[in-house]
């Protein structure tokens, strides 16, 4: 089976990659995040699993939940699954993922997007303002397998905590594209989501399907936009504070 994955950080267009290859691939087994009721605990690690992984390593824990999704993946009746969700890697992919090569094609592709451009991404949907918000989607700043911790200055609000985890996760990427440069059965590749159309990476990723006129699919927009302040200090008052609905008088506001 071809298995495709990504190591990138979130925000850099991964569901655009997702939509695309479904859209030009009608036999593969595409998927962004599985966050179904029914499919999210079996395929989207829980933050305690991350947490696991990041703080302990590739635990017994973390290898039982591995193996029950590479196996169930792997009973699919297809001869391609893609899965370009950024959680996997903070929770154990590649370390898990790597036993299959010696039966099985795999493709890592990394997504890449400028720093400036996730910086604004994530101010705009208001991520990194709460430890909650990192350990789900991101990461904890005081994991002690991180590669890098945070500075003073970085440490004292969300756009520093967002710059930290941009840099982390690029050392990441590198350490693994380094680790796995010569491995037989792994194949690496570089992708930019503008750069889609006609891109070399996204022939070779594809392969004898590369002929084909590309659809670039656009992903869905996200309309969530949050007031911008709330990612200068950590110690505003709490986001929701700022991007609550006005309450009617007779109802109590929480807290």
């Amino acid at each position: 089976m071809k298995l495709v994955f990504t190591m990138t950080q979130g925000r850099t267009g991964s569901r655009s990659l997702s939509a695309t290859l479904a859209a030009n691939l009608p036999g593969a087994d595409v998927h962004h995040e599985q966050l179904g009721m029914d499919v999210r605990l079996a395929h989207s690690p829980s933050a305690p699993l991350m947490l696991r992984f990041n703080s302990r390593g590739n635990v017994a824990e973390v290898q039982d939940w591995w193996r029950t999704k590479l196996a169930d993946i792997l009973d699919r009746p297809t001869d391609c699954w893609v899965e370009t969700s950024h959680l996997l890697m903070k929770a154990g992919l590649i370390e898990n993922l790597l036993p299959l090569a010696k039966d099985h094609e795999l493709h890592l592709v990394a997504l890449r997007r400028d720093r400036a451009s996730l910086l604004r991404s994530y101010v705009r949907i208001g991520d990194f303002t709460h430890i909650g918000n990192r350990q789900m989607w991101y990461l904890d700043e005081k994991a002690p397998r991180n590669l890098l911790k945070p500075t003073a200055l970085q440490g004292r609000s969300a756009m520093g905590l967002a710059l930290w985890y941009i840099l982390e996760i690029e050392c990441r990427v590198a350490w693994y594209q380094r680790l796995l440069a010569d491995r037989a059965g792994v194949t690496l590749h570089e992708l930019k989501v503008k750069e889609l159309a006609g891109s070399p990476a996204l022939d070779r990723l594809v392969g004898p399907c590369a002929a084909r006129s590309w659809r670039v699919q656009p992903a869905p927009s996200r309309s969530t936009t949050l007031d911008p302040s709330v990612f200068w200090t950590s110690r505003s008052r709490p986001t929701w504070r700022r991007c609550w609905p006005r309450w009617p008088t007779s109802t109590p506001r929480p807290g």
